[in-house]
């Protein structure tokens, strides 16, 4: 992670120790927020969305914004490499946000670079449809 001039307060730590607690999975502030509550060590989520804010900005979670007017969800990037540089599946159903590791889109991407010259951030991508226990095939 990046270096920082922020402090590194009893506050930060919970919202860190919450995001890695949810390992594997996209969570935004509030569900941030209400799982610090259960703990009862409740942080505000103007709080928790500044710690998360901070986290981005030194390299220790990286943030999604899966469609528009829906929250951002965040995600610890100690998580493995499938967060890093994978594109996700959304369903539009549940919800759901699938990681995607799929050789056929790797090439898409490189294929657009090639004829582009557009490189496409692949952990930014989404695509949309039904998960599976959706009614997806």
């Amino acid at each position: 992670m990046k270096s920082s001039n922020q402090y590194h307060t009893k506050q930060r730590e919970l919202v860190r120790g919450a995001l890695l607690a949810s390992a594997g999975r996209h969570v935004t502030a509030e569900d941030i927020e209400l799982l610090l509550r259960e703990r009862g060590t409740p942080v505000g989520r103007s709080t928790v969305y500044r710690h998360l804010s901070a986290l981005v900005e030194e390299g220790g979670a990286r943030k999604y914004i899966t469609e528009e007017g829906a929250p951002a969800c965040y995600q610890h990037i100690d998580c493995g490499p499938a967060c890093n540089a994978n594109c996700h599946l959304k369903c539009s159903v549940c919800g759901a946000l699938l990681h995607v590791e799929c050789p056929s889109l790797e090439a898409a991407a490189r294929e657009l670079s090639d004829r582009y010259s557009f490189e496409v951030d692949s952990a930014k991508t989404v695509l949309y449809g039904r998960c599976g226990g959706c009614g997806g095939n």
